[in-house]
């Protein structure tokens, strides 16, 4: 597996404070004229004073993208295009990472698909570890994963009664259906930051629904 950078400015360049592949999932799914109402309103939010500088990693802003959906569409609508988003996320995701995390080598896809979902899940982790900044952890069972997340970013700062993280549910989906010929396997968020869990924690089956 090649190492992957976030300070290399080949896998950086031209990144918005959020990273490449999001942006382009939540633009595919708003379309661009939503897309610019909600930019606008984060490029408002996030002046720097001058000779400041933004931290490297804002990737915590998709909280403040996903919350602003809601309040744009209303927030079961919101979290509905959040899910969406995450899913369309994953091809830009693709695009950026596959080679790097060897997921479309002859040794991945021939492999048996649970070791394909298990082995293709670490990867994904250890890369969104290092672009975003969560600690993520593996609990494995005989037909499903815990994923948990600490560090969160899409439920950074934000506050609720349910699980919100609607945008890494749907990511995690398409790449388990990507990785299965389009089967859809179940992933429910069982613990969430936002209403006051440790950590969330994503429940992923690996037996596709009939």
């Amino acid at each position: 597996m090649l190492p992957i950078d976030s300070h290399n400015p080949s896998t950086r360049s031209n990144r918005l404070p959020f990273c490449n592949f999001v942006e382009k999932g939540i633009r595919e799914i708003l379309g661009e004229i939503q897309w610019s109402k909600v930019s606008q309103d984060l490029n408002r939010d996030r002046q720097v004073p001058p000779g400041k500088s933004h931290p490297e990693n804002q990737f915590p802003e998709l909280g403040k993208i996903i919350q602003r959906i809601g309040e744009v569409f209303g927030e079961e609508a919101g979290f509905g295009l959040a899910q969406r988003a995450g899913g369309a996320s994953f091809k830009y995701f693709l695009t950026e990472y596959a080679n790097q995390l060897n997921l479309t080598s002859l040794e991945m896809r021939t492999k048996p698909l649970q070791s394909r979902l298990r082995d293709g899940l670490r990867s994904i982790s250890a890369c969104l570890s290092k672009e975003l900044g969560i600690t993520a952890s593996f609990e494995e069972m005989k037909s499903e994963l815990r994923w948990k997340v600490a560090g969160c970013s899409e439920c950074t700062q934000r506050e609720s009664v349910d699980s919100i993280c609607f945008f890494t549910v749907g990511l995690i989906q398409e790449f388990l259906s990507w990785s299965a010929g389009s089967k859809f396997f179940p992933v429910e968020e069982i613990a969430c930051s936002a209403r006051g869990d440790p950590e969330c924690e994503f429940r992923i089956g690996l037996l596709p629904l009939d």
